[in-house]
């Protein structure tokens, strides 16, 4: 979620509208056979504390790494993950670094407060031809209101090559708009967004994002999985013995 408050706020900035761009040919994803197994829904992920996933950002036109970064699951607190997001590298090193978020595994995406109504990437069981519409509002500081309504599409299988390996997935393709104002100013855009969701990795293994006020669109690719032990204090320390209650 935090992820994509950044690129709208960026948006706020230009206006440019992109070219068409075939990602299928640019990153050699096909179509595959159906297999008796696909043509039944999928049940969502049954998660774990430890499991982690690492993902590159790349920048889709020149194909460049632009970020790499990590997320490992907690403490699950009543249905929701509290995950580590660890920033390994970016071409701004002041997003380096570490944070605790919340995650909704229902819809495999992290929350906010500031959010209202429901970000749903994914909906489980995902079964193909299944779609579904979903709304919601980010309030920033300064009075900067974007709202987001959006349509999701799962399209059907697809096989997959990424760092992390070739994958089995399930296309689900997002259409929708945005308008964000502040004041008296506003302004409004499109989204397009696409996952690739793959049952054996339990998460996305592709995630494509373009704004229609952007320039440029990044992809999300799996690089890894692991299963590790985190533990909340590796990144929020108790508190001095003379200070907890």
């Amino acid at each position: 979620m935090k992820r994509l408050a950044l690129v709208l706020l960026v948006a706020l900035a230009g206006c440019a509208e992109p070219q068409p761009y075939n990602y299928l040919t640019a990153f050699g994803t096909t179509l595959g056979p159906r297999t008796e197994a696909e043509l039944a829904p999928v049940l969502a992920p049954e998660l774990s504390a430890g499991q982690q996933w690492t993902y590159r950002r790349l920048d889709v036109k020149t194909r460049q790494e632009i970020e790499r970064f990590s997320q490992t699951l907690s403490v699950d607190e009543s249905g929701h993950w509290l995950v580590f997001l660890d920033v390994l590298s970016a071409q701004d090193p002041a997003l380096v670094g570490s944070t605790v978020e919340s995650y909704d595994p229902a819809h495999q995406v992290f929350t906010d407060a500031r959010l209202s109504g429901m970000n749903e990437s994914l909906r489980f069981p995902l079964a193909m031809g299944a779609s579904w519409t979903f709304n919601y509002q980010l309030y920033r500081g300064k009075g900067l209101v974007v709202d987001v309504k959006q349509t999701a599409t799962v399209r059907g299988w697809e096989s997959v090559t990424v760092p992390a390996g070739r994958f089995r997935a399930l296309r689900v393709e997002h259409e929708g708009h945005y308008s964000a104002h502040e004041g008296s100013s506003a302004m409004s855009g499109r989204i397009h967004e696409t996952f690739w969701y793959a049952p054996a990795a339990q998460r996305a293994v592709v995630h494509e994002f373009q704004d229609s006020s952007l320039p440029a669109a990044w992809r999300d690719e799996l690089t890894g999985q692991a299963v590790v032990a985190p533990t909340l204090e590796e990144i929020v320390p108790e508190p001095p013995s003379d200070v907890r209650e």
